[in-house]
């Protein structure tokens, strides 16, 4: 399945000669970094995501959410996937390196 960016490399050309690339954090809506052997932690990078986090958590854990998640690998991947199928994207941070989600 492919998402289309939030920039496109056009869109991203014409701004960096503008002087107004986009910081790279801006590319994604989520961090997803391994804890250990059982945790995950999913933090949200745009205001897009937290809003989104925020509308489909439901009421009482919205009320102590900071900005991150920490889950099993089975509630990351179901709730990551459903974001995705929003359009949203997540960096993924693992033992060799970053890769887009």
């Amino acid at each position: 399945m492919t998402h289309e960016p939030a920039v496109t490399r056009n869109e991203e050309a014409l701004l960096a000669g503008a002087g107004c690339a986009p910081k790279v954090q801006d590319r994604y809506d989520f961090r997803l970094s391994r804890l250990d052997n059982t945790r995950w932690q999913i933090e949200t990078i745009s205001s897009i995501a937290e809003a989104w986090i925020r509308e489909t958590l439901e009421s009482p854990l919205t009320q102590s959410f900071d900005g991150e998640i920490i889950v099993d690998v089975l509630s990351a991947d179901r709730l990551l996937k459903e974001a995705h199928a929003r359009g949203l994207r997540t960096e993924f941070i693992c033992c060799s390196g970053t890769d887009t989600i």
